[in-house]
């Protein structure tokens, strides 16, 4: 035999080798059907087990494919407080600032303007003894205004729940456009019961095709109409850069699994791609690709696609406080 020649060979074909398996490193786990970008049903069977082994039940169907995806620029409008306040309670709000954040407050109603352009709104309590307050579309109240808009409350039959469901989606569209209207591109993403009987009814944009979570309107909509709600409306540009890979799902899930059971068993109701990054008191930064996870709970979780890492993390509704809409936990900075 040719020992000098057969040595060649296994050096050329194992260098083959180390070559394919770097590439797949860098590209992502290969799919059945070829793509860089996916995996496949066993390996989201296995990963599903492996989930609920650590205590994570997954009651979404997990996305297969991760498309590759750049950074994204965000522009910032250059809204004033003054303009938002008025916007929401109408002239004649009486107004304060303290640190750059601007309160206005009439009649049954407050908001609250961050330096960022984040918004905050909430009926107050009735007074004791005081006399009733008027109503606008979706049963806010309005000084002035007309008469209530049936809110909704949670039933229990899952008939009347995708009733009361569309329901909110509508008084909280209304609330919206009463108030200085929807933002360009603004359509509804998802809705849920909360467990003090009201809904969560949540609006985000896209760009590209991919949901921009950043920018959103939300509000809490209960037997009287909308009781609080929060808009910040950061708008996606153009892309940063050229498209890179991304962490398919299952990888994104693992890497959070000991973050979701935190506080006991977690139940993963929906896993989607889009854009994600908290609000800057900048006029321009990137938003990075996300995989977001919501849970049961009403938690949810901005996962890195890049890097695995928790870009944010939400409760829209926590079971203790009086705020219902907390503000995210920011981590990073990238404004500019």
């Amino acid at each position: 035999m040719d020992w000098p020649r057969a040595k060649n060979i296994l050096i050329i074909a194992f260098l083959g080798v180390n070559l394919l398996l770097g590439y797949r490193l860098w590209a992502g786990p290969v799919t059945t059907a070829g793509s860089p970008y996916g995996v496949t049903a066993r390996e989201v069977r296995e990963v599903t087990t492996q989930l609920r082994e650590r205590g994570v039940v997954v009651a979404a169907e997990i996305p297969r494919r991760a498309q590759p995806l750049p950074l994204l620029t965000v522009k910032n409008p250059a809204t004033g407080a003054a303009t938002l306040i008025d916007r929401l309670l109408g002239p004649g709000a009486e107004v304060h600032s303290r640190d750059g954040v601007w309160v206005g407050v009439r009649g049954g109603e407050a908001v609250v303007v961050y330096p960022g352009g984040e918004v905050f709104y909430r009926r107050l309590p009735a007074p004791t003894g005081g006399h009733s307050v008027a109503y606008a579309a979706g049963g806010v109240p309005a000084p002035g205004g007309s008469a209530t808009t049936p809110g909704v409350t949670v039933p229990d039959t899952s008939g009347a729940a995708v009733a009361a469901s569309a329901r909110a989606v509508q008084v909280a569209r209304e609330f919206w456009t009463q108030r200085g209207g929807l933002p360009s591109g603004l359509e509804p993403d998802y809705q849920v019961p909360t467990e003090t009987g009201r809904y969560l009814v949540v609006f985000t944009c896209r760009s590209g095709g991919q949901r921009f979570f950043a920018s959103r309107a939300m509000a809490l909509v209960g037997p009287q109409g909308v009781e609080e709600a929060y808009a910040a409306w950061p708008m996606p540009d153009k892309p940063s850069g050229n498209p890179r890979p991304v962490l398919p799902a299952t990888e994104a899930l693992l890497r959070v699994a000991p973050l979701l059971v935190e506080k006991g068993a977690a139940v993963v109701v929906e896993v989607q791609q889009g854009f994600y990054s908290p609000v800057y008191d900048a006029r321009e930064w990137e938003a990075v690709p996300v995989w977001r996870v919501r849970l049961a709970s009403g938690k949810v979780l901005y996962v890195n696609a890049y890097t695995g890492e928790v870009e944010g993390l939400e409760e829209p509704y926590p079971r203790q406080g009086q705020e219902i809409l907390g503000r995210p936990e920011k981590q990073g900075t990238r404004a500019r």
